[in-house]
């Protein structure tokens, strides 16, 4: 039989699945909606099947996507074409340490706020619910050295269970507004996926609600756009108070994660959406995205937000996770596996770089493999995997004008934009 990584083969278990996920299902009306985007999947995948014909010989998937890896390398070193010219790389940090600082502080700042805001919240009573996180809102105030009034609203979102909403669609999730009256600021925090102490479990299906649904001139990620709806209707109202009190203040959001994608989203509902018309005139807001995955798509162009900076770490695959881009993953993988390469060929592929590779397997080179079979399967890999069917989902875009990607160089010493 078939080894497959991603379906399962056996139909009896198939069916036992499929019926645990529809009881399931009917108990969480939420989890209907995961189950509806694993079923697009399957039957994008079920009309790939019917394309091409496997061997049923067994090839790891680690080897499939080292020999992906690979090819996608020799793709971009073949055409240097590819590069955006107007990109700048590789900045020494000490030529940007104010941009940077500022960074630094609002990322510690997030962080700081987001850890006080959740203090004992998960699994507390809904009697007990307002009391605790009033008491956090107090500490929040206290390590800021702030008052108490200087944070106008601190949510969690177990505040919507209380007033039970308790569905992923109307899930509104963590968020804080503080007011730096030193600084002349007001801060919206919007928070990522809460893992620790507890999970939030519809923290976690926001996450997984990949596919689209409309927003304002396009589509957006489903569960960021219901997150954003959230924080629009109970962050804005507040947000719009506070600008209107302090005019000469500027409006810094800051999102990671999860609340990254919801900052960029609010973003563009603070600049083409009905919140617009709310801002008081000359407002000033400027939207910091933390690891944030891309949010947005549109038939017509994809907005860019000037004020709007993305913040990602190099070792951080978040910018490109979407729905589009993991079903393309596994089409490619799925491609290379349906060319039927022999597998000692695939693994020379995967760990030789095609230039010096060394005593021995320059050795096993002469010794077993054909140089001509190789380069004839470099060629089938290549062509698979740029000439994958088109996806059942579209790609997903960042709204920032501007795209800060932080490296550290091999022996950690140095920071590179």
């Amino acid at each position: 039989r078939e080894t497959n990584f991603y379906t399962i083969q056996d139909p009896e278990d198939q069916n036992i699945i499929q019926r645990m996920l529809q009881t399931f299902s009917s108990e969480n009306p939420d989890f209907q909606i995961l189950e509806d985007i694993l079923s697009d999947i399957k039957e994008h995948q079920k009309d790939k099947e019917n394309r091409a014909a496997s061997d049923g010989k067994y090839r790891p998937v680690s080897l499939l996507l080292a020999v992906l890896y690979r090819a996608i390398s020799r793709i971009e070193q073949s055409d240097p074409g590819r590069e955006i010219s107007d990109i700048e790389t590789g900045r020494d940090i000490s030529e940007r340490e104010d941009l940077v600082e500022f960074l630094a502080s609002q990322w510690h700042l997030l962080k700081l706020v987001g850890h006080q805001l959740r203090k004992r919240i998960a699994g507390a009573r809904k009697d007990e619910l307002e009391n605790i996180l009033e008491f956090n809102r107090q500490v929040i105030a206290y390590k800021l050295n702030i008052s108490t009034q200087s944070v106008p609203l601190a949510w969690v979102s177990e505040l919507n269970q209380a007033r039970n909403l308790s569905s992923v669609t109307n899930h509104c999730p963590d968020h804080v507004i503080i007011l730096d009256h030193k600084q002349k600021t007001i801060i919206l925090h919007i928070f990522g996926t809460r893992m620790f102490p507890t999970p939030s479990p519809l923290d976690i299906m926001m996450d997984l609600a990949g596919h689209t649904v409309p927003f304002l001139t396009g589509e957006g990620h489903a569960g960021l756009v219901w997150g954003a709806r959230g924080v629009i209707a109970v962050a804005v109202p507040v947000l719009v108070e506070k600008m209107e009190e302090n005019k000469d203040y500027q409006v810094i959001i800051a999102g990671y994660s999860l609340g990254g994608g919801i900052a960029q989203l609010l973003s563009l509902e603070l600049q083409l959406g009905p919140s617009h018309n709310l801002l008081p005139a000359n407002s000033s807001i400027t939207t910091l995205a933390y690891g944030s995955p891309p949010v947005f798509t549109s038939r017509h162009s994809i907005p860019v937000i000037d004020s709007l900076v993305l913040i990602q770490n190099s070792d951080d695959l978040m910018s490109g996770v979407s729905l589009r881009t993991i079903t393309d993953l596994l089409d490619r993988i799925r491609a290379i596996e349906r060319l039927n390469i022999r597998r000692r060929i695939l693994l020379k592929m995967a760990v030789t770089s095609g230039g010096k590779d060394g005593v021995v397997w320059g050795f096993l080179n002469k010794l077993i493999f054909d140089k001509n079979e190789e380069e004839t399967a470099w060629k089938k890999v290549e062509n698979a995997i740029l000439n994958i069917p088109e996806g059942f989902s579209p790609y997903l875009h960042h709204l920032g004008n501007h795209f800060l990607v932080f490296e550290r160089n091999k022996d950690k010493a140095q920071l590179k934009i």
